[in-house]
């Protein structure tokens, strides 16, 4: 399946940031895909496209397979997060995704508070370009 320009425009985002992430992620035996996951913290992100021209995930039986596609992934025990085209150029989902890493590493890590806790949570959640390709992005 073609990768939409706002998942490029994404996946950009996140390349800059240095975050390590997994493209077109099969989270399940039912050959659910999502369009960016970050395994080691169990969280989907989906970019969704057509909101404002009556896309397939916009239109009925598109909308209630999304439905059961993201409750199922939330019953297996990731979190799932949802954008807008308009969300992922304006930087919403960047900073919401850098949240929820962050909140994830703070609960590993234990409580930390101030710029040394953020840069120890920063470096949690960054791999290496080859941890990246290991993983089988790109």
């Amino acid at each position: 399946m073609s990768k939409s320009a706002a998942e490029e425009t994404l996946a950009l985002f996140l390349d800059d940031e240095g975050i390590c992430y997994v493209r077109d992620y099969q989270f399940c035996q039912r050959k659910w895909r999502a369009d960016f996951a970050f395994p080691e913290v169990r969280l989907l992100v989906e970019v969704e496209g057509g909101v404002w021209t009556r896309g397939r995930h916009v239109r009925g039986q598109g909308f209630i397979n999304d439905c059961m596609k993201y409750n199922t992934a939330t019953l297996l025990g990731w979190r799932v997060l949802r954008f807008t085209t308009g969300m992922v150029d304006d930087g919403t989902a960047l900073r919401m995704i850098e949240r929820a890493l962050e909140s994830t590493a703070l609960g590993i890590l234990g409580t930390e508070s101030g710029e040394a806790g953020r840069r120890s949570v920063g470096a949690a959640r960054r791999g290496s370009r080859e941890d990246t390709i290991r993983r089988g992005r790109r």
